[in-house]
């Protein structure tokens, strides 16, 4: 979990390459990529209830749209408080 988090803060300071990396894979140009990676920021945060909620109420319009054949158990796919404190880094843990 850590590398994903040091990759995450390498995408953060590195939009232009990081665009570079991953344009050509979501078959885009460069520019568009890096606009698309700058709209957002890619840092990890602890799982809370609100995240469960906003991800499950997601999860459900997907059903009901149809993009997912079957109803999604966010929760039940969720670690638990333990769980998730003994994978978080510590930069993670310290952002909180």
């Amino acid at each position: 979990m850590s590398e994903y988090y040091e990759v995450g803060e390498w995408a953060n300071k590195n939009r232009r390459a990081a665009a570079e990396i991953l344009a050509p894979k979501v078959k885009t140009d460069v520019d568009t990529m890096e606009l698309t990676l700058a709209r957002r920021k890619y840092d990890m945060k602890p799982i809370t209830e609100e995240v469960i909620n906003a991800q499950q109420k997601v999860a459900d319009l997907l059903y009901q749209l149809k993009v997912v054949p079957k109803p999604v158990d966010v929760r039940g796919a969720t670690l638990t408080t333990q769980e998730y404190a003994a994978i978080t880094p510590d930069a993670v843990r310290n952002k909180a």
